[in-house]
């Protein structure tokens, strides 16, 4: 079982959980065709977008072997 104390901070980058609040900013790189070239994914739309963001927001801490965290990435 993995469970951080979040955020996680160093002197650059400040790892913390994703928020509704940070729907706009994943839209903006989630459209992009340039990023999803190398994620082989297509471009997602805001509706997808939201959906992925609500199962990020759950993903704080690893209870399992099939389960990952992800985390926002902020420049300080």
């Amino acid at each position: 079982m993995v469970r951080p104390t979040y955020p996680v901070s160093t002197e650059r980058l400040l790892l913390r959980p994703f928020t509704p609040d940070d729907l706009e900013d994943v839209l903006e790189w989630e459209r992009r065709p340039d990023v999803h070239r190398y994620l082989y994914t297509d471009p997602r739309s805001r509706e997808e977008v939201a959906q992925a963001l609500a199962r990020r927001i759950q993903m704080t801490a690893i209870d399992a072997d099939s389960q990952a965290i992800r985390l926002a990435v902020v420049l300080r």
